[in-house]
């Protein structure tokens, strides 16, 4: 996969805690993409971010945060760019979903 730069990922339950965020581009200046379970895992994941860009992708970091979510929810965050990590992690590791979600303007956040 080629390198994407701007890159936040995080093992966590954002989607379970912003349901609403999951809208349509048009109608919001962000994007929220999710594959997987559409509901909200109920386990307890430990923290963990990396912080990428610019560089090649490493497998080990992912799947490093792929442990700490537990098969709960995964999510990345990105500044620019597509969901096409979605199916990369989902390829990494067993979860119960895989979401990305694009802030690219501070008006945005």
């Amino acid at each position: 996969m080629r390198p994407l730069p701007r890159l936040l990922v995080s093992a966590s339950l954002f989607p379970a805690f912003f349901p609403a965020v999951a809208q349509s581009p048009a109608a919001t200046p962000y994007r929220y993409i999710r594959v997987g379970n559409p509901t909200g895992a109920v386990i307890k994941p430990r923290a963990g971010y990396a912080l990428m860009g610019g560089g090649k992708d490493l497998d080990e970091a992912f799947q490093w945060l792929c442990e700490r979510a537990k098969g709960g929810d995964f999510l990345v965050l990105r500044a620019t760019g597509t969901d096409a990590y979605n199916p990369y992690i989902q390829g990494l590791c067993k979860l119960n979903s895989v979401a990305t979600l694009i802030v690219p303007t501070k008006e945005a956040a």
